[in-house]
C-alpha cells in the first residue's frame, strides 16, 4: 500500500471528520435557530465521538492500522474536547432559569483548564518520547477516561437542549470522574516518559 493510500484509508478520514466537526461546532452556535444551538451541538458533538470508536474498531477489524492514524487519533480527541468545551461555555451563559439558576461555568472552570492541561503536557511528553524512537502506549484509564469525557459533555449538551436537570447534574459529574481519571491517566504518562528520557539519555 502506497504512503497516499495508507493516508487516506476509512479510519483516518473518519479521524479527519471527527476533527472537521469540532472545529464546526463553534460555528453551529453562530447559525442555529433560536434555542436549538444546544441540539444541534449535541447533535454534531455526539456523532463526532462516535468516530472516536469507529475509527479505531475499523482500523484493527480491517486490519489498516497505521502510524498516521495513530498520531492523528488523539489530535482529533484533544480537538473535540476543547471544541465542546468552549462550546459549553457559551451555552452556559444562556442558560435557563429552570436548571436552577446553577452556573455551569463555575463548576466547569476547574475541570476543563485542568483536562485541557493534561492534554497538552502528556502531548508533549509523547512528542518528545516519539523524537527518540520511543512510543508510549495509550492505557486504559486514558481510554475510559475520553469515554467520560464525551459522555459528560453531551450530557451537558442535552440538559441546556432540554432543559434537564438530572442530566445537568449526571453530566458535571461525569466530567468531574474523567477529571480525576485524567490526572491518574495524565501521572502515569508522566512517569513512563520519564522512564523512556532516562534510557535514551
Amino acid at each position: 500500500m502506497s504512503a497516499a493510500a495508507r493516508i487516506w484509508t476509512l479510519p483516518n478520514v473518519l479521524t479527519m471528520g471527527r476533527i472537521a466537526a469540532a472545529l464546526l461546532l463553534p460555528l453551529v452556535l453562530l447559525i442555529a435557530p433560536a434555542g436549538g444551538a444546544a441540539l444541534w451541538c449535541l447533535i454534531l458533538f455526539a456523532l463526532a465521538a462516535f468516530t472516536d470508536f469507529l475509527d479505531g474498531w475499523l482500523a484493527r477489524r480491517l486490519d489498516l492500522t497505521s502510524r498516521f492514524g495513530a498520531m492523528l487519533d488523539p489530535i482529533g480527541d484533544k480537538v473535540l474536547l476543547a471544541s465542546g468545551l468552549v462550546c459549553l461555555f457559551v451555552l452556559d451563559a444562556q442558560a435557563p432559569q429552570e436548571l436552577g439558576g446553577l452556573r455551569l461555568s463555575a463548576w466547569l472552570a476547574l475541570p476543563a483548564s485542568l483536562l485541557l492541561g493534561r492534554e497538552f503536557i502528556v502531548a508533549g511528553v509523547r512528542e518528545y518520547t516519539a523524537l527518540s524512537g520511543q512510543r508510549i502506549s495509550v492505557t486504559g484509564g486514558a481510554k475510559l477516561k475520553t469515554v467520560l469525557q464525551f459522555a459528560g459533555l453531551c450530557a451537558l449538551m442535552a440538559a441546556y437542549a432540554g432543559p434537564t436537570l438530572w442530566l445537568y447534574t449526571a453530566g458535571l459529574a461525569l466530567l468531574l470522574a474523567s477529571m480525576v481519571l485524567s490526572l491518574l491517566s495524565g501521572a502515569d504518562y508522566i512517569r513512563k516518559g520519564i522512564a523512556l528520557m532516562k534510557e535514551t539519555r
